[in-house]
C-alpha cells in the first residue's frame, strides 16, 4: 500500500465517503501502532469481524470509543485508552 492511499482502500472495502474513509485511515494507523498489526490485517478484521462496532460508530460517530473497542478486541480484551 502506498503511504496516504489507505483511505481509497477503505472507501472501496467499506463503501464509505471520503471524509469517513480518511478518519478511518487515521484510526487504523493508530490501532496499528498500538497492536503491531498491519493496516491490511486491521482493515480485514473491521470488514469481517467488527460489524457491531462499525454500526455503533455509524450511529454515534465516536471515534475514540471505536478505537478503544477495536484495540481491546485485537489485544484480547485489555482496555487501551
Amino acid at each position: 500500500m502506498v503511504e496516504g492511499e489507505g483511505y481509497l482502500l477503505i472507501q472501496k472495502t467499506l463503501s464509505r465517503n471520503e471524509s469517513y474513509s480518511r478518519k478511518m485511515e487515521r484510526c487504523i494507523i493508530e490501532i496499528s501502532i498500538v497492536t503491531g498489526m498491519s493496516f491490511t490485517d486491521i482493515l480485514d478484521f473491521l470488514q469481517f469481524g467488527a460489524g457491531k462496532e462499525i454500526s455503533e460508530l455509524d450511529e454515534s460517530f465516536d471515534w475514540n470509543s471505536f478505537r478503544r473497542k477495536i484495540i481491546s478486541r485485537l489485544r484480547g480484551g485489555r482496555d487501551y485508552s
